[in-house]
C-alpha cells in the first residue's frame, strides 16, 4: 500500500482545511475502510492511517505542531484570532 505523504494527504484534504472538513473526511475514510465494512487485506491499514490522521489534525494543538513540523505556518484559529496570537 502507498502511504500519503501527510496526514492532509491521507484524509485527501489541502492544508488550509477547515476543522469540520478534517471531521466529514475522515468520516467519509471511516466508512469506506472500517475492517467490519471492509474485509480487502488493505483497508485496516488504511483504516488506522484515517484514524491517526484525523487525531492529529483535529486536535488544534497537534496540529500547529504538525503544521510546523512540515514548514507550514501555523493556521490562524477563531481562538487565537479572539486573543490577538
Amino acid at each position: 500500500m502507498l502511504v500519503a505523504p501527510t496526514h492532509y494527504a491521507a484524509l485527501g484534504l489541502e492544508p488550509d482545511a477547515s476543522a469540520a472538513d478534517v471531521k466529514r473526511a475522515f468520516h467519509r475514510l471511516a466508512l469506506k475502510l472500517h475492517p467490519e465494512k471492509n474485509k480487502q487485506e488493505l483497508a485496516e491499514e488504511g483504516f488506522k492511517r484515517a484514524q491517526q490522521a484525523h487525531a492529529t489534525l483535529a486536535d488544534p494543538t497537534l496540529r500547529r505542531d504538525y503544521d510546523l513540523s512540515l514548514g507550514l505556518r501555523p493556521r490562524r484559529t477563531a481562538s487565537s484570532r479572539r486573543h490577538g496570537y
